[in-house]
């Protein structure tokens, strides 16, 4: 019984990774539309989302006491579980903000290629110099297979980038590869709280707090607000739960039940959806992404076959 018990587990936290990385892939063209195409204030953007995500994060961990996953408020939280929570609260920060600078700057595909697809080998990195980790060779070699993938499924559309300063097409690409690294320590320190008892929803609902204090003021100083309508605000709000808020919430679920190197592996799959929706989009394919998501998709299917 428990058997069938873990193995239905597993399968729900498979297609709750599913539903983030195509929640995520979408999230990724609609933002490239509103901060490039429709010049929306970044840390408008990121304001409204986070204050949509915080607001549904605690709804779940409030609706979450009746049920077996268990809570942990601001008012409980052990002395153990402070220093990864406040951990977990920077790399949060600064992954979304970098997340949101590098898409007024490059293409979906492009940054979803460098700061998904590095994600594997970021968390082998990281779990190997904090906790001393240790995987095959196997697990390298296609973990290295995906980078050169994210090399041929961007190279192709940063030289398109003819009217785009060298320097801010530097700082697009330091920042998505940031993203990653970032991206990998979210996953670990995740995991790492769920370990010290804390429910996944528990860690949804606290990991947002500096970045609320950070920009919601920030923004609310410059005015940012003040300069926004009621459309701006629909669409930050649709992006804050449909492209944040509700990934997230699958993604804690995943992390939990697979572990943050699995679910690494899996949405490792987000440039091959962003790629798709973003030739649909722009009705142009782009042969070399091909290539390079198509390397990817194979990496990742090898990684899980055969995961270190």
């Amino acid at each position: 019984m428990d058997h069938i018990k873990n193995e239905k587990s597993i399968f729900i936290a498979v297609l709750f990774c599913f539903a983030f990385v195509v929640l995520s892939a979408s999230r990724e063209v609609y933002s490239v539309s509103l901060l490039q195409e429709e010049s929306l204030n970044m840390e408008y953007l990121i304001a409204v989302c986070f204050i949509v995500t915080t607001c549904f994060a605690n709804a779940i961990l409030l609706a979450s006491k009746s049920t077996t996953y268990g809570t942990n408020s601001l008012l409980t939280i052990e002395k153990k579980s402070i220093l990864p929570l406040l951990i977990l609260n920077l790399t949060t920060l600064v992954t979304w903000w970098f997340t949101f600078y590098s898409l007024t700057i490059l293409d979906a595909t492009s940054f979803s290629s460098i700061s998904i697809g590095l994600l594997p080998l970021c968390t082998i990195i990281i779990n190997h110099f904090l906790f001393g980790f240790i995987v095959s060779t196997k697990v390298y070699f296609f973990s290295v297979l995906i980078v050169i993938g994210v090399i041929v499924t961007s190279v192709n559309q940063l030289l398109a980038l003819k009217n785009v300063d060298d320097i801010d097409v530097f700082l697009g690409l330091a920042t998505a590869v940031l993203v990653a690294c970032f991206g990998a320590a979210n996953n670990i320190f995740s995991f790492q709280l769920n370990q010290l008892g804390f429910s996944a929803a528990s860690v949804f609902a606290n990991r947002f707090w500096l970045t609320l204090i950070v920009v919601v003021p920030y923004s609310y100083l410059q005015g940012f607000f003040e300069l926004s309508n009621d459309s701006n605000l629909l669409k930050a709000s649709l992006l804050g739960f449909m492209g944040v808020s509700l990934p997230i919430f699958f993604l804690h679920y995943s992390v939990k039940s697979l572990g943050p190197k699995s679910v690494a592996y899996l949405i490792s799959t987000i440039p091959v959806f962003v790629f798709i929706l973003e030739t649909i989009r722009t009705n142009f394919i782009f042969n070399y992404n091909i290539v390079g998501v198509l390397v990817i998709s194979f990496s990742v299917y090898k990684l899980l076959q055969k995961k270190g």
